[in-house]
């Protein structure tokens, strides 16, 4: 055996070990090598793969067995699939398949006249971005509707996300994903400036121990918020803004009740205390009145 079979032996045992179907057809159009994941993927039977049959004989057997995209015109489609032999034209295409699957199948023509093709399985990936896609429509959807404001921005200080809770809390001008934390700082009112910088120095502080920050702000115009600024694990920063505006209300009018009451309770014991002794001053005279 030469060194070149060798070789050649070698490099087909690693690519039988690959789970991407690779086939190479030589400039006579003629099958000249294919690793185990081809036969496996299309389930050619080993007797007709020996036969190094031409790629146009392959693409019928396929169509006969339904494991071709459907097309309305085949023999125009197949012209089309096997015209990189002439034009020396690599190809990406995606096969849509009756089963379901979908194939991403990548031509590259060889310096010899022939033609390699990889073919690789993408259904799950698809199926996966899809589930992703959908997964990230909800959440952001569910983030835009929260009546908490809520903003991510990246350890670089660059937002992430946000929701228009945020903005209208905050009183900055809304901004665009990858706008800068310090630039969106200099947008926010005077009132809450602090707020800001304590966020910038959250979102772009160089410290190793990041804990969450709290804080309230009452804002001139009367609400009242609360904010939090959190860590999360990829070195982000959460922010989160909630009106909290009724909530305290509600606890102020309580206390001022409760002070109300304190002081009503007060007066009606002076008040009780004050009858009690003028009661007790006119028994005493009437027992003793010459006292």
């Amino acid at each position: 055996m030469t060194a070149q079979e060798r070789a050649l032996q070698s490099h087909s045992a690693t690519l039988d070990r690959l789970g991407t179907a690779i086939a190479i057809f030589g400039p006579d159009r003629r099958l000249t090598f294919h690793n185990a994941a081809f036969a496996a993927l299309w389930g050619l039977t080993p007797a007709f793969l020996e036969e190094a049959p031409p790629e146009e004989r392959v693409l019928d057997r396929l169509r006969a067995d339904r494991r071709l995209p459907e097309t309305a015109d085949f023999n125009a489609w197949k012209r089309d699939q096997l015209k990189g032999y002439e034009t020396r034209e690599g190809f990406e295409r995606w096969w849509h398949l009756p089963d379901g699957q979908t194939l991403r199948v990548i031509a590259n023509p060889g310096s010899d006249g022939g033609v390699t093709y990889i073919y690789e399985t993408v259904t799950e990936q698809l199926a996966l971005e899809r589930r992703y896609n959908a997964l990230s429509r909800t959440q952001g959807e569910t983030i835009d509707n929260l009546g908490e404001g809520v903003a991510s921005f990246g350890p670089d200080g660059l937002m992430r996300l946000s929701n228009p809770a945020f903005w209208a809390l905050t009183g900055a001008a809304a901004a665009e994903v990858g706008d800068h934390v310090r630039t969106i700082a200099g947008t926010a009112p005077a009132e809450t400036s602090h707020v800001w910088s304590a966020l910038a120095g959250q979102v772009t502080g160089l410290t190793a121990h990041r804990v969450t920050t709290k804080g309230r702000l009452e804002r001139a115009d009367g609400r009242v918020l609360d904010y939090a600024f959190s860590p999360l694990p990829d070195g982000s920063t959460l922010a989160t803004v909630a009106d909290v505006t009724d909530t305290v209300n509600v606890a102020r009018a309580l206390l001022d009740r409760n002070h109300a009451l304190e002081d009503a309770d007060k007066l009606k014991n002076a008040f009780i205390e004050h009858v009690s002794y003028e009661l007790a001053a006119q028994h005493h005279y009437r027992l003793h009145p010459a006292a």
